[in-house]
């Protein structure tokens, strides 16, 4: 059995809200941008009409509003230096890319599809957005899955499926297993299906999430189909559609009614089957969802086989190739793998240019330590220059200190040697003088000696004369 997109719309799209209530926000959007300023409000306000839109496959308008926000977006990211408000910028970008992918996936359109959610993964990875990388990975995934590449589809919901863990997103998770179990159902591995399949809606049963619920109850209805379950099947199916004509939601409609379309078929109802295909074609055309119409139209082939009816077979098989070729002719598959490839490459640049950024950092910090440790280097110098002045001015200070006082002290010695010179001159004179008085006197006592008798001659003379008078 073929594969639908009806079976990830929940994480691709986000939570339901009726027609009714879609078309009120929209409305409600539409006046607010009337007045809007062209800012990063208005911005997110034409993100969310295009995103409403998109729920609603309204492919024009919602491919209108969410270029409207990549040209917008272009124009704010290059008037603003604000990291924060920046990074706000790209995740509307990243969600516009995403709501673009969406349009044309559900026409078909693959390689376009391809193209704008990598844009969206891309924006999601430059701005490190975990969280808005997970639902990137799932929408790449879907893609893969519609066209059979399972590994690539299996590669991609595994990635997805990690970051909702880590988050502890539980509508993520249950989305996922949805997703890998579609994967282990065109293995033919039913049971691993079943098991991803019931995990997935017990989940959402926790969440009271209708749309995921019937997204479940749809896609364990297909398993049990594809295992030959015909009366589960069919059950499965009836609680789907019923859950989705309450919630309106004509994509997983039109995906439940040719799935018991396919059951009456088996059964021999044929003229139930018919019913439950055209209702299935009337829907799908309303939303342009060219998968559905293939396949519809490769139902009724067989169908109008069945009953003899060749003319109307071969109608219904123009159809089906007309369908088919939009969704499968070789350049779809080459654009995809363009898709695929400039992803790639664009990725292995960014990671080049990362790596060269921090190259070029390393260089920087690198040259910025070099120029740090010089300019350390050259204060150390200029501050050894400085002390050796200051020290050199100091000690050239000192030594004209000293000098100086050494000639006072040396004037001082000279003053003081010639006062004593002057001393002993002084002293030499006075010894002179002192002699030569001495020298008079004992001149003059010679002189009165020589004229005076001696004490001995008076002596004599007087013994003499006492001897005469006794």
């Amino acid at each position: 059995m073929k594969k639908r997109r009806f079976f990830s719309a929940l994480l691709v799209l986000g939570s339901f809200s009726c027609f009714a209530q879609d078309q009120h926000l929209i409305d409600s959007l539409l006046q607010v941008l009337k007045t809007d300023k062209a800012d990063t409000n208005k911005l997110r306000h034409m993100y969310i009409i295009g995103r409403e839109y998109a729920w609603m496959y309204a492919a024009d308008s919602a491919l209108y509003f969410s270029n409207a926000v990549l040209d917008l977006s272009d124009s704010l990211l290059g008037s603003n230096n604000d990291p924060k408000v920046q990074r706000r910028i790209y995740m509307t970008r990243a969600g516009a890319y995403n709501n673009i992918g969406n349009v044309y996936y559900d026409q078909g359109n693959y390689p376009e599809a391809l193209k704008n959610h990598f844009a969206a993964l891309r924006i999601r990875e430059k701005i490190n957005d975990v969280a808005g990388k997970a639902p990137s990975y799932n929408n790449i995934g879907l893609v893969y899955t519609y066209q059979g590449n399972n590994k690539e589809a299996l590669r991609n919901y595994e990635k997805c499926l990690e970051i909702y863990t880590q988050l502890g997103d539980q509508g993520g998770i249950a989305t996922t297993y949805n997703n890998i179990a579609i994967i282990y159902s065109d293995q033919g591995n039913f049971e691993e299906a079943l098991k991803n399949h019931f995990a997935s809606l017990k989940i959402k049963e926790l969440l009271n999430d209708k749309v995921g619920i019937a997204t479940s109850q749809t896609n364990i209805g297909v398993s049990y189909y594809a295992g030959g379950d015909y009366a589960k099947a069919l059950e499965h199916q009836l609680i789907a559609m019923k859950m989705h004509e309450e919630v309106r939601e004509n994509g997983g409609l039109a995906l439940n009614y040719y799935n018991i379309g396919n059951i009456s078929v088996k059964q021999k109802k044929y003229k139930q089957a018919r019913e439950y295909y055209l209702r299935s074609v009337e829907l799908s055309e309303k939303t342009h969802n060219t998968h559905n119409l293939r396949d519809a139209y490769h139902a009724l082939t067989t169908l109008t086989e069945l009953e003899g009816d060749y003319k109307g077979a071969f109608e219904n098989l123009k159809k089906y190739v007309l369908y088919s070729d939009s969704l499968e002719n070789e350049d779809t598959r080459i654009r995809t793998l363009q898709a695929q490839m400039s992803y790639d490459y664009e990725k292995k640049e960014a990671v080049a240019e990362i790596e060269h950024k921090k190259d070029l950092e390393s260089r920087q910090v690198l040259s910025e330590e070099k120029s740090r440790k010089q300019m350390i280097i050259l204060f150390f110098v200029l501050g050894s220059l400085v002390l050796l002045i200051v020290f050199s001015a100091y000690v050239f200070r000192s030594l004209r200190i000293m000098r100086k006082r050494k000639n006072i002290i040396e004037l001082q010695k000279t003053l003081v040697e010639e006062q004593t010179q002057e001393v002993e001159s002084q002293k030499i004179l006075v010894e002179e003088k002192q002699k030569e008085v001495i020298d008079s006197i004992n001149y003059a006592r010679r002189i009165q000696r020589s004229q005076l008798p001696t004490e001995k001659y008076i002596e004599k003379n007087l013994k003499r004369l006492m001897n005469r008078l006794s």
